[in-house]
Formats: C-alpha cells, sequence, structure tokens
C-alpha cells in the first residue's frame, strides 16, 4: 500500500505554492528574536549570578522592551510573523493554556523525579 501512494501521490496531489511570495517581516523577526533571546539570557543568568545583579536585570528588561516592541510592529505590519488577531480566538487561547499546563507538569515530573 505504502508503495501505492508514494507511486501515485505526485500525480494526484497538485502543488499550491501561492502566486507570490509573502514578504519577510523583518522587524518582527529581529524584535520577537532579539526579544526572546535576552529574556533567555536573563534567566540563564539569575541562576548563574543571582536576580539583583544588574546584567540580569538589564537582560531581563531590554528582552521584555523587545517584545513589546514586537507586538507592536506586528499589529502595523503589511505581512506580520505572527497575526495578532489570532491569539484571541478561543481555540488558539485554550490550545495554548494546554501546551502550558502539559510543558508545566512534564518540567515539575523531571524535577521531582531526579
Amino acid at each position: 500500500v505504502a508503495a501505492l501512494v508514494v507511486i501515485l501521490a505526485p500525480s494526484v496531489i497538485t502543488d499550491s505554492r501561492p502566486a507570490r511570495r509573502p514578504k519577510l517581516d523583518v522587524p518582527g523577526a529581529v524584535t520577537v528574536t532579539g526579544g526572546l533571546l535576552l529574556l533567555v539570557l536573563g534567566l540563564t543568568r539569575a541562576g548563574e549570578t543571582g536576580w539583583t545583579t544588574p546584567t540580569t536585570l538589564a537582560s531581563l528588561a531590554a528582552g521584555a522592551a523587545l517584545l513589546a516592541a514586537f507586538v507592536r510592529i506586528e499589529r502595523r505590519a503589511a505581512a506580520p510573523l505572527v497575526p495578532v488577531h489570532i491569539l484571541k480566538q478561543r481555540s488558539v487561547v485554550w490550545g495554548n493554556a494546554a501546551g502550558l499546563i502539559a510543558f508545566v507538569t512534564e518540567t515539575s515530573l523531571v524535577f521531582l523525579l531526579t
């Protein structure tokens, strides 16, 4: 059956590429990447040097500022990386909540079992 699917699939499935490539939202990509990088750096540094050191606080504050800028940029972008209106849909909110609960549960189990 698998061999038949491999043989017939190219003739049955058509290519569905868009007529034009969507533009990359460079300001959004830069701000979200920088923001997440600085947040992870701040959290990592906090474990090593403490929560009140200037590098930790600066990294966390700069990361939060870049993520806030990302939200503002995405609201105004013609082709956003993440359409902000999608995040308000009920199914997306509940899916993210379920993912967060699963992540917290798995992480706590690893912590408790080691």
